[in-house]
């Protein structure tokens, strides 16, 4: 897989302030957020970890050793995989998270982001763990992160030319929008994921645009539209049924 070469320098990104409080980055070049301005932590929580993660656990965990295979489409800033590697410590989860990023962020963009103030002053120095283990791990090798054992795994590169090494129990898809960023939000690319999901594995989106939802369906999946967060009136959650 050809990879990059660099990191996204800082200047070109600007941080900026959510309305929940929490930070998020604005790219020059691809002229968008990173996350939601209406607030980066309850858009992450909400589609991710609401929408995704707790019903994907509700699906797959009936039994006495629960564990989900995770995949991420655009690690960006590494929010989803910080709330997701904290909330799998609290549900005792046998988490496998694997990303892929083509153009990861600088170590002063991510510093510059207030992520772990945003926790209760007793999880402050586990969140800021987290996410240093995240975005100083190295690129295609699976570590263990120490607190919650979970297995983590980041890929750099195009996801269109990449190979998935295994079966997902549960995907975010989280890239720029279609208008940014359209080739990963193609049929074939959800077709793709489709084959590399586990029989009742959901996908999740902040994306609910009508040509999506009908491009997730020919690919295989049974699509369904969620209430947003604040500032979004819909997601979607795809199932491959």
């Amino acid at each position: 897989m050809k990879q990059p070469n660099e990191f996204i320098p800082a200047k070109s990104c600007e941080v900026c302030p959510t309305a929940d409080g929490s930070q998020t980055l604005y790219s020059n070049s691809v002229q968008e957020h990173y996350h939601s301005t209406f607030g980066a932590l309850q858009e992450s929580r909400h589609i991710f970890i609401q929408a995704g993660l707790l019903e994907a656990y509700r699906r797959k965990t009936a039994g006495t050793n629960p564990s989900l295979k995770v995949f991420e489409l655009g690690l960006g800033t590494g929010l989803n995989a910080l709330l997701t590697i904290l909330e799998a410590g609290k549900l005792q989860l046998n988490l496998s998270y694997d990303c892929i990023e083509a153009y990861p962020l600088s170590p002063d963009l991510i510093k510059a982001l207030n992520y772990p103030a945003l926790f209760s002053e007793q999880d402050q120095n586990k969140a800021a763990a987290v996410l240093d283990f995240i975005h100083s791990a190295k690129w295609n090798v699976r570590h263990t992160e120490p607190a919650s054992h979970t297995t983590f795994t980041k890929f750099r590169g195009d996801f269109a030319l990449f190979e998935l090494p295994q079966s997902y129990d549960l995907v975010y898809w989280d890239p720029f929008s279609p208008e940014k960023q359209a080739g990963m939000w193609t049929e074939e690319l959800f077709a793709s994921m489709y084959k590399h999901m586990t029989t009742g594995s959901i996908l999740v989106s902040y994306c609910a645009k009508g040509e999506i939802r009908r491009r997730l369906q020919r690919a295989g999946f049974g699509v369904e539209r969620l209430q947003g967060p604040p500032g979004k009136r819909e997601i979607i959650r795809a199932t491959k049924e």
